[in-house]
């Protein structure tokens, strides 16, 4: 695939001299930036500067084809400069609009967001994800803003198929009779044996395909 834009970033002033405006990164991209030590963008601080941490870097990387992380043996101890604080949240995002939404775990969670402090947190949560920018403007409703954390986060999409797999344990029998033992013998209740339970058998699931 042809890589149409790019990202240089964390260089020192001489790469930026050669690399940047020399127009090498030009000539092989069409649109690129230049992110020096992960604080100022260029080309746009040529004009006003523009800093990594106020232009929404997340969505900047998730745009580009490449990232370039250049350093000198002078600043390695120091690399890469805050970028990985940047990426640390990539990880949560899925795109799975298909998933089996789970009423308990939809209801439970639409009731936390009633509260406007968590329903504003997971908003700004939601809005790091460029595909829901536009949506967010015309509705965040605490329904909205649930089935959209369970179709493109990670972590509460694992807790809805956690939620799935503990209606599919209730529905056998000889099974919840065993769970029913585990509860009493650890004198817990019987819906957070359920749980223990559904978690066990997902994290087998995620054992077995790493």
């Amino acid at each position: 695939m042809e890589c149409q834009s790019a990202i240089v970033g964390l260089s020192e002033i001489p790469f930026r001299s050669r690399i940047y405006n020399s127009g090498w990164a030009s000539h092989f991209f069409k649109h690129n930036e230049f992110w020096y030590y992960n604080q100022q963008i260029y080309p746009e601080t040529f004009q006003s500067e523009l800093l990594v941490k106020n232009a929404n870097p997340l969505q900047r990387i998730e745009k580009s084809d490449l990232v370039i992380l250049l350093s000198n043996d002078a600043n390695l101890y120091k690399f890469p400069f805050g970028f990985e604080d940047i990426l640390k949240d990539t990880s949560v995002w899925v795109n799975s609009k298909d998933v089996n939404i789970n009423p308990k775990f939809f209801k439970r969670l639409t009731e936390g967001l009633n509260n406007k402090d968590s329903l504003s947190k997971s908003i700004e949560l939601l809005r790091q994800k460029e595909a829901l920018s536009a949506s967010l403007k015309t509705d965040t409703s605490p329904k909205k803003v649930a089935e959209y954390l369970i179709q493109y986060h990670a972590d509460y999409q694992k807790e809805n198929y956690i939620y799935n797999l503990m209606d599919t344990i209730q529905q056998k029998p000889s099974l919840m009779e065993l769970i029913k033992e585990k509860a009493k013998k650890n004198n817990i209740s019987l819906e957070e044996a359920v749980y223990k339970d559904a978690v066990w058998i997902y994290s087998q699931k995620e054992h077995s395909q790493h």
